[in-house]
């Protein structure tokens, strides 16, 4: 209880985060509409901004908002830059190929994703999300869509990417 407050105390902090709509650095995976199943993460800012080294400085502070069905809901977390990536690098290698895999996996496990593209261009979304890091609930879900929504996916991490890029070397001696 005490790590959700201090999160959400800071996400309060960051300037224009009461709202996910307000930050304009974010990704959509699946469709919206009338029906929409999705996951769009909004990149808020770095979490510690005053780091410039790689363990500390990498960390995205992020608001993850999922709709899958007759689920809806969101959770604030962090997320380690190097993540997305590595994410955005499988989605390019994904949209190149006819089939394949592209996942996304964050350290502390509060978000993983599966993107599995068959012959055909379909893509089946597979995920699990926590919304407290190691003890929160969990939700499972899984939607499918198409290879025409990876270009604009690739588009908004390449944007993500620009804005907060990895910073430091990774050093396994601090």
């Amino acid at each position: 209880m005490r790590r959700r407050r201090r999160r959400n105390a800071r996400l309060r902090s960051i300037e224009g985060c009461d709202d996910m709509a307000d930050s304009e650095w974010k990704f959509l995976i699946g469709t919206e509409g009338d029906f929409p199943d999705n996951i769009v993460v909004s990149v808020l800012g770095r979490a510690h901004p005053q780091y410039t080294d790689f363990w500390d400085g990498n960390w995205l502070s992020v608001k993850v908002a999922i709709q899958a069905g007759g689920f809806k809901g969101n959770y604030a977390a962090d997320f380690r830059n190097e993540e997305l990536a590595r994410f955005h690098a499988a989605l390019v290698r994904l949209y190149a190929a006819q089939e394949g895999v592209a996942a996304f996996e964050t350290m502390e496990g509060q978000l993983s994703l599966k993107l599995t593209r068959d012959r055909l261009g379909h893509i089946a979304v597979e995920g699990t999300a926590q919304d407290d890091a190691g003890i929160g609930n969990k939700l499972h879900f899984h939607f499918g869509i198409d290879q025409t929504y990876l270009p604009a996916l690739i588009a908004e991490l390449d944007e993500i990417l620009d804005k907060f890029p990895v910073i430091g070397k990774r050093d396994l001696e601090r």
